[in-house]
This record gives structure tokens, C-alpha cells and sequence, in this order.
């Protein structure tokens, strides 16, 4: 499926809020939160978008489960 322009841009934020910023980062700029974009990806990512949130969101779950 083809996304429309705004759709496109959506995701290009999306993706820079979810794999380019910290999470001060996020909040210092403001528009959509980390959570959100993780939706709009998860909606209108491609198939390396969504295979790259399963893995980072492996490695997270890894880091905190070793520090704790």
C-alpha cells in the first residue's frame, strides 16, 4: 500500500524519534512521543522498520534485565 505524503512524513519523524533521539531528546523537541511513534511504525513501517523495534526492543529488555 502506497502511504500519502503526510503518512510519509509521519513515519520519516517516527523513525528519527524512535532510532536517532534519546528520550530527553524526544521531549526537548516535543511532537510524538516515543510510544507514538512506535505506533505510527508499527502501522506504517516496512518490514526492516518493524524488524529493527522487535530487536532494539530485545536489546533494551536485555540491558535492563543485566543492571537490575
Amino acid at each position: 500500500m502506497r502511504l500519502t505524503v503526510p503518512e510519509q512524513h509521519q513515519l520519516k519523524i517516527a523513525r528519527r524519534t524512535l532510532f536517532e533521539l534519546s528520550d530527553v531528546g524526544a521531549l526537548v523537541f516535543g511532537g510524538m512521543t516515543k510510544a507514538e511513534a512506535v505506533q505510527v511504525i508499527e502501522r506504517n513501517g516496512t518490514k526492516a522498520d518493524r524488524t529493527r523495534l522487535v530487536s532494539e526492543k530485545i536489546l533494551a529488555e536485555n540491558l535492563t534485565t543485566t543492571t537490575n
